[in-house]
């Protein structure tokens, strides 16, 4: 009897589950990939149309678990190979063509080195697991600075992620024998409230992991879940204009979201309001359709947009990555043209590949088939992206070796090779690193600085007529973005979500002149000079540096970050307070306003963030020195060189455009005001008028806007003429 109660009473839950098909649905759908369109093309009004793809999580947590939940009730573990096997032929087919495509083409519109990039996320795409690879890397905002055309693929991949783990949870609740759906709503509603939490609480301090990584974004997929698993008697209790006037709130929030929001914001519980706004429209299926919004959702081309929405998001971020490369930067008609090839190509795929796979009776007649296409679509994936990897286009040139660039008071080029003694242990500090010795000659010269300017003017512009580059370039093209200063090596420039000083001592720990190196990346540029002379003199070097953070206190752009930079600047500000160097070096590149300060001139609020910062630290040093700023190439110079390696005039700059006056000027003035010293580097790196990206055989950037440590060590002679004077 007990059997016969269960079986009805599971039977009655499984007929609750929402099914049919819904164009209101896919109506959203064509909503949120639009928002991500004109997000990425830049069009519009659409800061925050990045949420598209929250508004996404939201309806696939809802649709995957009305499925799945229905046939689990009815058919047991057996529903299970079967989702996968539906998951397989309708997501693996297109992102494998998409991959091969976007890798074909990639190869005549990338650098060499941008098609070894793409060839690493390929196999991770293919994996769907890059969401993994990004989550250790860069920011979302940031890695569209240079983009992969794959980066999309990260949302791709927590879905994945999501639909191979949820099925196991939602076919044990299913074994629950009594109030299978009161246990299911509040084991859900537990693990969605954990998610949140953890994305909240993180984000200050891991924006980037909790960003593209599934324990925190689980949230959004599992309020859809709730929201399926709820059915459709629980949802009807509310009463139907309530839920028409919800849904036209949601409707109206997803699009104030997308207006207001921007990808550079902690959104922390704000981020709620999409979820929720997306919840709210999806709950209002029964409400009448004249008086929700599902009539207009449900117009015949919001639908046909929605259901084609999969290839849409596949195809349009490719399509923009890759024509900018090679034609860019795109207009705003370009850009709209690109879009509407994307959709072009995404109803191909729909109509000849995407439809006949999902609907292929034999590969749906046995799971095992559809798994087995699945699984041959990711090894294809692997293998493509291992091709690139290996074999990118050719960028060797035909040009001999050419002669290492020497200073007056260098006999050659100088050696930064060093060696590790062992660890220091330092008062009052709780981590350590190691200290270094050198393999150099016991002394570098010191020599005035206006013969060493003279010497590197004419060096420089001889550069400038550099054709090809020289085959025993140092570093070698190929590796130069890896030609990095040390303190990275050693974690001493601190990432997102640390604010936290570490024990970085160089040189020499118990050298009776303390040095304190200060600053953002641009600072750390030019370490490996500062190692040299600190080695060589028995100075202790400390450092002090923060990606993403500048010296001055300033708001900035990434609002996430900018409590971080606070407390770090904090922080240093007590360490130089206790450490009283002779000397503090400051460096940092210029950055935009943010917050308080968005719509200000950005000299004058980098004028007041400095000189708040001097005010601070100034009298705990006995001398100040501010680097100013390099001059900014006009390329990714590595990925230039590859692309021209012929051509090498073409990756450099013309001097006028690589250099800020306005913002040297600036910090020259406020290091006289507080009886310090300021050193121009403009003439270090550019000659009369041009600023060449190869000086001898040095490849002299490691991107578009730092000195590779081969070139920071080069100019040792530069910094030892302007410090060794300040120390004596």
């Amino acid at each position: 009897m007990t059997t016969d109660i269960r079986r009805s009473a599971t039977e009655e839950l499984a007929a609750d589950m929402p099914s049919g098909f819904r164009p209101d649905i896919e109506g959203l759908r064509a909503v949120a990939v639009l928002v991500v369109l004109l997000y990425h093309a830049h069009l519009g009004p659409t800061g925050g149309g990045f949420l598209g793809v929250d508004v996404f999580f939201v309806l696939s947590g809802y649709l995957i678990t009305s499925l799945l939940m229905k046939d689990l009730l009815r058919d047991g573990a057996r529903a299970l190979p079967q989702f996968w096997a539906r998951r397989a032929r309708r997501l693996l087919p297109a992102s494998l063509a998409l991959v091969i495509v976007t890798l074909v083409v990639a190869r005549y519109t990338l650098d060499p080195l941008k098609q070894v990039d793409v060839g690493h996320d390929a196999m991770w795409a293919s994996a769907f697991i890059i969401n993994i690879k990004f989550a250790m890397g860069d920011s979302y905002a940031a890695a569209q600075t240079t983009p992969t055309p794959l980066l999309h693929f990260w949302s791709l991949a927590v879905e994945e992620q999501f639909y191979m783990i949820w099925p196991f949870l939602v076919y044990a609740l299913t074994r629950v024998k009594w109030r299978t759906r009161g246990y299911a709503l509040f084991i859900m509603g537990a693990l969605g409230v954990q998610s949140l939490l953890a994305f909240v609480w993180f984000s200050p301090w891991a924006h980037t992991p909790v960003f593209f990584l599934l324990p925190t974004r689980a949230w959004e997929l599992i309020a859809g879940a709730m929201l399926a698993v709820a059915g459709t008697k629980i949802v009807a209790v509310i009463p139907w204009r309530t839920r028409a006037i919800a849904a036209w709130v949601g409707l109206i929030a997803i699009g104030y979201c997308v207006v207001t929001y921007n990808d550079t914001a902690n959104l922390g519980y704000t981020a709620l309001v999409p979820v929720l706004a997306t919840v709210a429209v999806v709950a209002a299926s029964n409400a009448r359709q004249q008086v929700g919004p599902a009539r207009l959702l449900g117009a015949k081309p919001m639908v046909w947009i929605g259901n084609r929405s999969y290839g849409i998001y596949l195809w349009h971020w490719p399509a923009l990555v890759l024509m900018d490369a090679k034609f860019g930067p795109l207009s705003a008609p370009a850009r709209i043209g690109i879009l509407l090839g994307a959709v072009g190509a995404a109803a191909l795929s729909y109509r000849f590949l995407e439809n006949p796979v999902r609907h292929s009776d034999w590969l749906s007649r046995l799971p095992a088939r559809s798994l087995a296409l699945g699984g041959s679509a990711v090894v294809v994936g692997l293998l493509v992206g291992t091709l690139m990897v290996h074999f990118p286009r050719s960028f060797a040139s035909d040009a001999g070796d050419a002669a290492a660039p020497t200073l007056p008071g260098q006999s050659g080029a100088t050696d930064t090779t060093l060696t590790q003694v062992p660890p220091t242990t330092l008062p009052g500090v709780s981590t350590t690193v190691p200290a270094s010795t050198s393999t150099l000659a016991p002394t570098i010269a010191v020599t005035p600085i206006a013969e060493l300017l003279a010497a590197q003017r004419t060096a420089l512009d001889e550069a400038a007529n550099i054709v090809k580059v020289p085959k025993n370039a140092n570093p070698p093209v190929a590796s130069a973005k890896a030609d990095k200063a040390g303190v990275y090596r050693d974690g001493c420039v601190l990432k997102e979500g640390d604010a936290n000083l570490k024990s970085c001592v160089y040189g020499d720990p118990a050298g009776g002149v303390k040095v304190a190196l200060f600053g953002d990346s641009h600072a750390a540029q030019w370490f490996p000079a500062l190692e040299l002379l600190a080695q060589d003199r028995h100075w202790r070097l400390e450092v002090f540096v923060k990606s993403g953070c500048p010296s001055a206190d300033v708001r900035i752009k990434k609002s996430y970050l900018d409590p971080e930079c606070v407390q770090w600047r904090t922080n240093v500000t007590a360490r130089v307070a206790e450490l009283q160097p002779d000397l503090l070096v400051m460096a940092s590149t210029e950055y935009d306003p943010g917050g308080s300060d968005v719509g200000q001139d950005s000299d004058s609020v980098w004028r007041r963030g400095l000189a708040d910062t001097l005010t601070a630290m100034r009298p705990s040093a006995k001398q100040l020195l501010i680097i100013g700023d390099t001059p900014l190439p006009a390329h990714q110079v590595p990925n230039c060189l590859t692309a021209f390696p012929t051509n090498v005039h073409y990756c450099g700059a013309e001097k006028a455009k690589a250099v800020n006056s306005s913002r040297i000027a600036l910090e020259r003035e406020l290091a006289g005001q507080f009886d310090g010293h300021h050193v121009d580097t403009t003439n270090w790196m550019c000659g009369t008028s041009f600023c060449p990206v190869i000086e001898g055989n040095i490849v002299m950037w490691r991107d578009n806007n730092h000195v590779s440590a081969t070139m920071s060590a080069f100019l040792t002679p530069f910094l030892a003429a302007t410090i060794v004077p300040l120390l004596s």
